[in-house]
């Protein structure tokens, strides 16, 4: 193989290698309600859903007022992929929900959104 060749096929594992390691990281499929929803009333429960199996680190849900809403905060019993937010209510406005979970590969992963409660 020639240097030329060599230097090349480095390169290509080198950038698959990379690809597959991002595309390996827990990542937030879905969550409900959903980012940018508008609400007729809080809700008593969100839901986060992921990519693989996570365990839940912290999570905050904000109203307007910055009051955290949170009551409790688990990874779901049926589905290690989710985590089911108790919340209670809060006021009219904009909500900010923040969290952090651990992967199934130890990394601590964050995000953040919001919903309007009308």
């Amino acid at each position: 193989m020639n240097a030329r060749a060599t230097v090349a096929a480095a390169a290509s594992v080198l950038v698959l290698g990379t690809v597959a390691t991002a595309a390996a990281h827990t990542a937030l499929r879905s969550s409900n309600p959903a980012p940018g929803a508008t609400l007729a009333r809080s809700p008593a429960v969100i839901v986060l859903s992921f990519n693989e199996p996570i365990r839940p680190r912290r999570v905050t849900v904000l109203d307007r007022r910055s009051v955290n809403l949170v009551t409790a905060a688990a990874r779901d019993a049926r589905d290690a992929r989710r985590v089911r937010v108790r919340v209670r209510r809060g006021v009219p406005g904009v909500h900010r929900v923040r969290w952090t979970v651990a992967g199934a590969d130890g990394h601590l992963i964050s995000g953040a959104y919001t919903f309007r409660v009308r």
